[in-house]
């Protein structure tokens, strides 16, 4: 709704509290502002009441329902992670997109190195991308060619989820910051989307072998 309303989103968003209410599983993620677009200041007012009756009715579920609500600007139309991702306009009928995330990987492999600086650092940040991206290819080939659908896009996250170990937050410290926000945080954020980033060249053969289009998403942490 960044650039306006319809009808249609407005019934849609007034549904939102009562479905996720009555629901385990379903998840729901309106896209608020671009950066081409702006801001749409009257759907943010009316977001904040939609999270706040959502939060009321789940409330017997430690408001749990606000976990399946994504409120987004510039959200990624092929996002496969839930709550974010996106079906119906602009994405096809069925696909299969694979979610992959890294950072408890990540931070496994960098506490395993303690003695490396920031280049090898880098170096096996590089590595692991590519090679658990490389296995959500494998993964969604498998899965493509059983159940006879598209194979979508793989998309290698670092954000973070609220289990413990799967923090951004653990990947810094454990390259040797005393705390996030200490000094050097921002070299070693930048150090880290660098690496991730670069996985992305290490993957030309996935444009040769597969047959259809396969894209590699990758998302930075907020």
């Amino acid at each position: 709704m960044h650039k306006g309303f319809t009808g249609g989103d407005r019934a849609v968003i007034n549904a939102i509290p009562e479905a996720l209410a009555c629901t385990e599983r379903v998840c729901a993620s309106v896209n608020l502002a671009t950066t081409k677009s702006g801001i749409n200041m009257d759907a943010v007012y009316d977001m904040g009441h939609i999270i706040k009756k959502t939060a009321e009715l789940t409330a017997e579920h430690d408001g749990l329902g606000c976990a399946r609500l994504v409120v987004f600007c510039n959200a990624v139309e092929d996002n496969p992670f839930m709550a974010g991702a996106f079906h119906g306009p602009g994405e096809p009928e069925c696909t299969i997109n694979i979610g992959i995330s890294g950072p408890g990987v990540v931070a496994n492999v960098v506490r395993a190195n303690p003695d490396l600086d920031l280049g090898g650092l880098a170096h096996i940040i590089k590595n692991t991308a590519f090679k658990i991206t490389r296995s959500g290819e494998l993964v969604g080939r498998v899965a493509s060619r059983r159940l006879g659908v598209p194979f979508g896009i793989i998309d290698l996250s670092l954000a973070p989820t609220p289990a413990i170990g799967d923090s951004v937050a653990d990947i810094l410290e454990a390259m040797g910051l005393e705390r996030v926000g200490a000094h050097g945080s921002t070299a070693a954020l930048a150090m880290l989307n660098d690496a991730v980033k670069k996985a992305e060249p290490w993957l030309p053969h996935m444009w040769e072998d597969y047959p259809e289009h396969l894209f590699l998403l990758v998302k930075m942490p907020a």
